[in-house]
């Protein structure tokens, strides 16, 4: 699954395409920091997705991951 990242600033809008989850939630963030303004993000689905969606699915992901390991352990 990959998402789109796109943020204002005073040069102009910045997009970064990601390839995960995790890539996106932490471009987000930056662009947080960066006080980056009208951050979207938007899934393969063409939604919007909230940072709190995006923390959702990382952890969700995750534990499906953790899962996965403890069962070919």
């Amino acid at each position: 699954m990959g998402y789109v990242v796109r943020s204002t600033r005073d040069t102009g809008t910045i997009t970064y395409h990601c390839p995960s989850t995790g890539s996106a939630l932490d471009k987000f963030n930056e662009f947080q920091r960066a006080e980056y303004r009208e951050i979207t993000v938007t899934g393969c689905d063409e939604r919007q997705v909230s940072r709190a969606q995006l923390v959702e699915l990382l952890d969700s992901e995750r534990a499906q991951t953790d899962m996965t390991q403890a069962c070919h352990a």
